[in-house]
């Protein structure tokens, strides 16, 4: 049926709006009808359901072009909500719990990894007996606990199909103040290195000890700054909630040490550190865009810590890598307060839709 011209006004003061709620960005284009009086038949096809994907033209060239339109756009974006549902009706129930993200699951997911990490540490603890050999004792009471965390982690990961986005490129970019963490982190690392007594150490200790920190680092930043990060973003929280959780959780992991005998101060401390520099760990994360590089930079930070602490060696510099920590807390709690950003959730549109047509 042909339109009046007082109808066709009328369609197209409502076509952008429309436009803008049922086409995703980027899939409108195709030809572009740049007549006026080819609005008449744009209007005429939309009168009669056909599928139109619309959005204004971004140029003066097409000024007097109102809308592109492809055949095909209202068919994309049901395309795409269908294909939503469909993955979602095929995944297990299990795969489903978690896709749902949000802080308690986090919580979860970290009370769960920490007991299996206690239970794998009594399972080595009767080795410790049977050797005197500091490096074996590094190996057997840290390294091997860690390593069997960190394939707990890689099937857990293998399990929800996560891998791939943990490892991925992040989906939110870093800002060029974010390096400060990294800056300040990897100095003292290395400044504490420059300051240990290798000779006193000896090769086994120092070996033993970066062995044992690339499964820290691995496990630890697999948990928190992977799976924690994914499933804070996957619930919408904004990056400075995501960050804060992240950080709270793995401080909260280093609340065990009051299991070994560390006294309440010293792991209070402890706390308040290893929040901060879980901050400058998420810094890292969304600088570098990769996980792989908190991963390498905690690896190097806990053996600088532990060798530096029981073998310094006699420089002017031990004093200066002494300060490490308080620079690390500083660095994190500044940073912090000027975090921004939130990661859109793909399955947001199917949920809104569903939530729009129910």
């Amino acid at each position: 049926m042909k339109r009046s011209a007082a109808e066709t006004i009328g369609v197209r003061a409502t076509l952008p709006s429309l436009a803008e709620a049922v086409c995703p960005r980027g899939v409108a284009g195709g030809a572009t009808r740049t007549d006026d009086d080819r609005l008449g038949t744009l209007a005429s096809r939309f009168s009669t359901g056909d599928s139109l994907c619309l959005s204004r033209p971004t140029t003066r060239r097409r000024a007097l072009a109102p809308f592109r339109y492809v055949d095909v756009g209202l068919d994309h974006g049901l395309a795409h909500k269908e294909k939503y549902v469909t993955d979602r009706e095929n995944t297990s129930s299990w795969k489903r719990f978690w896709e749902r993200g949000g802080w308690w699951r986090s919580l979860l997911l970290v009370v769960a990894y920490f007991v299996l990490y206690q239970l794998g540490s009594l399972v080595f603890g009767p080795l410790l007996a049977v050797t005197d050999d500091p490096a074996l004792q590094i190996v057997v009471g840290t390294a091997l606990p860690i390593a069997l965390g960190g394939v707990i982690l890689v099937v857990f990961g293998w399990s929800t199909g996560w891998l791939r986005e943990v490892f991925g490129p992040q989906p939110i970019r870093g800002r060029w103040w974010m390096w400060i963490a990294v800056v300040a982190v990897l100095l003292f690392n290395l400044l504490r290195f420059a300051t240990i007594d290798y000779s006193k150490a000896g090769a086994g200790v120092v070996i033993a000890w970066l062995v044992a920190g690339l499964f820290i680092g691995f496990a630890e930043e697999v948990l928190t700054r992977g799976y924690v990060v994914n499933l804070m973003r996957k619930a919408g929280y904004r990056e400075i909630v995501v960050a804060l959780i992240s950080a709270a959780l793995f401080a909260a992991l280093h609340s065990g040490n009051l299991l070994s005998g560390q006294s309440p101060f010293a792991t209070l401390v402890q706390l308040v550190y290893t929040f901060a520099f879980g901050l400058c760990m998420y810094l890292t994360l969304r600088v570098t865009g990769n996980i792989i590089w908190p991963i390498l930079l905690h690896a190097s930070t806990d053996p600088s810590i532990f060798l530096q602490t029981v073998y310094p060696s006699d420089s002017p510099l031990t004093a200066l890598a002494g300060l490490g920590n308080i620079a690390v807390i500083a660095t994190g709690l500044i940073l912090l307060i000027f975090i921004r950003g939130r990661v859109a959730n793909p399955s947001h549109f199917a949920d809104t839709t569903d939530r729009v047509n129910s």
